[in-house]
């Protein structure tokens, strides 16, 4: 196999962890060859530039110096935090003694807006005898026309205007600022019409709490897709198709402003500050779920009128299936204890007006939530997700509802959240949520593998690729349900740094070994019931339906 040639496009050679681990990767894998830096080593300017007006100058310069200082007041607040789920955010690589990395250097010219970069006529000989097959820019600035087709399958890029793996990078703040309840970013081949650069991939997260842990986890799971797409060139030796273009009507606007940053402090920073000073007074605000079951009368009946089964003391009672066998309707769910942080699956056996908490059916040493229950020849099983494990499995009911015995491991060595199967066409199909970054996001990718029979250990990888949904707001799962012969899955639908903040019922188009489509019909939000928080599951049968939902409630009050 021909290996792929690339070349990293950076204005200086002490990098972000990041933009190292990309370059630390094609030295690595045998499919390409070594690493070229191409340096950059003309001065941009640091200085903004003003209008002649004495006012516009004076005015523009105190604009800085405390854009600076707020900068460095929210950063100094921020990172202490966002390290400690990203402790890679705030490292930096010194590049220039490794002698594993051949460097080429440019000289390259900034305009005096120190937005735009070109080349000389020199920089681009000198480039283009490199013969590259891809240049990954990881520096600042917009590029110039005559750079953008030196390389054999272009230059490759997460944004235009600002680059994501920067450590300086203000990827992510404008979501945070306005509240947005995802984020997205895009891996993009940049062409000379800035309204048609080709989307190679793109993903959109949860909107976390803060910039600096929203920039984290941007660069965290963008960086994991690019070194996929650049094994993927490496093997094809093609670029894939454009996902499709992208809409510049919310383009990020440049963050230059003072009175911008002291907002964020203002509306973001200073509410999570109060938020952790009331917390040590008062005892923490926990989420606490609860569920809800009713007959459903064909899906007629308000969520409203679901009758709410009272939590245990210090528990909380989540992510409900419901099955009728041998006479006995009995749903399952998480029942969570606050006393060692875990949850176990418990059963409650229903009729429509009553229920008989049969308590725990099935625990583990570690956590077990989502019990996706089912029927297959008669028997009962079970898919809990066992997230902690690092393995899918499969239980089968020995007595039903009360006695569980694990029947299978379908897949080991993965961490797969709220794991659903579908039987079709003579396939079983599993829909799990993974985070192929490893950095624990559950919420923005929805996978699909097929199998012959249930008790499979070898699932086969859907034909369109995985993730087949790449998107917080319809990707993790909530449920499932059946109507009129039509398949319906429940998403979780997830806000600014809000876990589970509604849910959507999409029904399925397509499902099979090759591809897979759905539609959202509805969106229920968590507005049925007094003083909800949230909500984040529906299942049913034929006959019950079950909800879940929850409220903000002091710790101290738990055990009541």
């Amino acid at each position: 196999m021909k290996k792929l040639k690339v070349g990293f496009l950076v204005d200086e050679l002490v990098v972000s962890h990041y933009i190292y681990e990309l370059i630390n990767h094609v030295n690595q894998e045998d499919h390409f060859f070594k690493p070229t830096l191409i340096h950059v080593h003309g001065r941009k300017p640091t200085l903004p530039q003003f209008s002649n007006n004495r006012f516009h100058i004076i005015f523009g310069l105190i604009n800085q110096i405390i854009f600076k200082i707020f900068k460095k007041i929210i950063l100094k607040i921020e990172i202490s935090q966002t390290i400690k789920s990203y402790p890679n955010y705030s490292k930096e690589v010194n590049l220039t003694s490794d002698s594993r990395f051949r460097e080429v250097l440019v000289e390259g010219k900034w305009l005096k807006s120190g937005l735009n970069l070109n080349f000389t006529n020199s920089d681009l000989e000198l480039l283009s005898d490199e013969n590259f097959d891809c240049i990954i820019r990881c520096g600042d600035g917009l590029l110039n026309d005559d750079i953008l087709n030196i390389a054999k399958f272009g230059i490759f890029s997460f944004d235009h205007d600002n680059n994501l793996l920067k450590k300086e990078s203000l990827a992510g703040f404008w979501e945070v600022f306005y509240n947005k309840p995802s984020t997205e970013f895009v891996i993009q081949k940049l062409t000379t019409d800035l309204d048609e650069d080709v989307i190679l991939a793109k993903g959109s997260l949860m909107t976390s709490s803060t910039w600096t842990r929203n920039h984290a986890q941007l660069s965290e799971k963008s960086n994991f897709f690019l070194k996929n797409l650049l094994d993927k060139i490496a093997h094809s030796r093609r670029v894939p198709e454009s996902l499709e273009s992208r809409d510049f009507s919310n383009m990020k606007i440049m963050l230059d402003s003072s009175r911008t940053l002291f907002l964020y402090m203002l509306l973001s920073l200073i509410p999570l500050i109060k938020k952790k000073l009331l917390n040590k007074l008062l005892t923490e605000k926990v989420t606490r779920w609860s569920i809800a079951y009713s007959k459903h009368y064909d899906h007629s009946k308000a969520l409203s009128s679901y009758k709410e089964i009272k939590n245990p003391s210090g528990r909380f009672l989540a992510d409900p299936f419901v099955i009728s066998h041998q006479g006995k309707s009995v749903i399952f769910v998480e029942d969570f204890f606050y006393s060692d942080n875990k949850g176990r699956i418990s059963a409650i056996q229903i009729n429509e007006n009553s229920e008989d908490f049969l308590g725990v059916v099935l625990e583990e040493d570690f956590h077990l939530s989502f019990p996706f229950v089912f029927e297959e020849k008669g028997s009962i099983y079970m898919i809990p997700e066992s997230v902690e494990a690092k393995e899918i499995r499969l239980y089968k009911c020995l007595d039903f509802p009360t006695k569980w015995a694990l029947d299978k491991t379908l897949m080991k060595n993965i961490s797969a959240a709220d794991t659903m199967v579908i039987k079709q066409d003579n396939l079983w199909f599993m829909l799990t949520n993974i985070c192929s970054a490893g950095i624990g996001d559950y919420q923005s990718e929805l996978h699909i593998f097929f199998s012959n029979k249930i008790d499979s250990t070898h699932w086969e990888l859907i034909e369109s690729g995985n993730p087949v949904i790449f998107d917080s707001l319809t990707a993790r799962n909530g449920g499932l349900f059946y109507q009129y012969g039509d398949i319906y899955r429940v998403n979780q639908i997830q806000g600014k740094s809000h876990y589970g903040k509604s849910f959507g019922i999409n029904k399925v188009l397509r499902l099979s070994a090759s591809e897979y489509h759905e539609e959202r019909v509805r969106t229920i939000n968590a507005n049925y019931k007094e003083d909800l928080y949230s909500t984040h599951h529906f299942n049913a049968n034929s006959e019950f339906a079950v909800v879940d939902f929850c409220r903000l409630e002091r710790i101290k009050n738990i055990n009541k």
